[in-house]
């Protein structure tokens, strides 16, 4: 069957005719390939080896110390160990641009589902951002009434004796001196019990932790995502050959307007770049602010009695600062999405930890404008 379909689309391209997923014209099959959507799916398993190193030790260890022998070494190598490490790839890529779930189906067209996932999405969302404005209160009170006093506790085996008779032993022990062994054994073992302070700091309040930001997570099978893909293709595929194909908008998640999903091209507000892509980056410990988020009140909404929560997505990068920031959930035309991007872009971070190393991320950050 493979045989034929081959001679069928080398006739067709050889007399001029298209068959999908081709095109005698190369401008028309530049733009196919320009707007087509590729599924990148790879799975398999990479062999990982461990151990194997070589290392010398002490043969005699017993008349090297009581019988004052020559050293005597013997090279030994670790167990080498072989295991696997399987891995599943799944990437939807249109161009030279990676795609989330959400802006696939955007971008192709199929908007009621990823109305419904918004919808769905923006569910999790409410409840997260009353947490988090509710963790902005507490973190305020903590940052100005906090107070730090020093305590100590007692420890053994911290104190500078420890590590001058250890190193006393251990150069007796190297050197096959017995006496000066004995003497840095003695003196470690009683400079080890002899108690220290060591002192640290403790707060007079309890420092709130912040609220763990819901993910978007893919809703729709890769099976799913994969007939929905070839649907899309051939149907541009028909646009293109019939000279009705009009390019989709660029669509990132963060253009989204959760309360108003059919203004979705409108909305997009960002403070650097209006193509602001954000990747999800995994972490422990999400970014804490150093000080309380403090935006200045603007005048033009004072007077007009407006208040509301502004949502900004903000980078924040492996040392704390604010890279980047868009609006999520804004009130425009009112001062109000500014300053709070401008408060947050002026507050230092502690930032996100990902296995005790510091990571650059995007979180979402409430930021609450109340008259008093």
């Amino acid at each position: 069957m493979k045989k034929y379909l081959y001679i069928f689309l080398l006739v067709g391209v050889g007399f001029g005719q298209d068959v999908y997923p081709y095109f005698s014209d190369p401008d028309k099959q530049v733009t196919f390939e320009e707007n087509k959507v590729y599924i990148i799916e790879k799975s398999g398993k990479e062999l990982h080896y461990s151990g194997g190193k070589s290392y010398t030790e002490l043969a005699n260890t017993f008349g090297y110390i009581l019988l004052d022998e020559s050293p005597k070494y013997v090279v030994k190598q670790t167990p080498l160990k072989t295991h696997y490490k399987y891995f599943y790839e799944f990437k939807i890529k249109k161009g030279t641009r990676l795609l989330n779930e959400l802006e696939f189906l955007l971008e192709a067209g199929y908007d009621s589902k990823a109305k419904d996932i918004y919808n769905n999405y923006e569910k999790i969302m409410e409840p997260y951002r009353i947490e988090y404005a509710e963790y902005e209160k507490k973190f305020d009170n903590f940052s100005k009434n906090n107070k730090t006093s020093k305590q100590y506790r007692i420890v053994y085996g911290e104190n500078c004796y420890v590590y001058l008779f250890g190193a006393t032993a251990l150069s007796g022990l190297l050197n096959g001196d017995l006496g000066f062994m004995s003497i840095g054994t003695v003196g470690f073992l009683i400079s080890y019990i002899i108690p220290s302070k060591q002192y640290y700091e403790v707060n007079s309040l309890t420092q709130p932790i912040p609220p763990t930001e819901p993910q978007l997570k893919q809703i729709l099978s890769n099976e799913q995502i994969k007939s929905l893909a070839e649907s899309y293709n051939r149907r541009i595929y028909n646009e293109i050959s019939s000279g009705k194909f009009v390019p989709s908008l660029k669509i990132n998640k963060q253009q989204y307007d959760y309360q108003k999903y059919d203004n979705i091209n409108n909305q997009s507000q960002s403070s650097n770049n209006s193509e602001a892509k954000v990747t999800f980056i995994p972490y422990d410990d999400a970014p804490v602010p150093k000080t309380s988020i403090r935006p200045v009140y603007p005048e033009i909404a004072q007077e007009a009695g407006i208040e509301g929560v502004v949502v900004v997505q903000a980078f924040i990068d492996e040392r704390g600062r604010v890279k980047e920031t868009i609006i999520l959930k804004g009130i425009p035309n009112t001062g109000l999405d500014e300053a709070a991007m401008e408060a947050i872009r002026k507050t230092r971070f502690r930032p996100a930890k990902q296995r005790e190393r510091a990571v650059g991320v995007w979180i979402s950050i409430p930021v609450n404008f109340k008259l008093k």
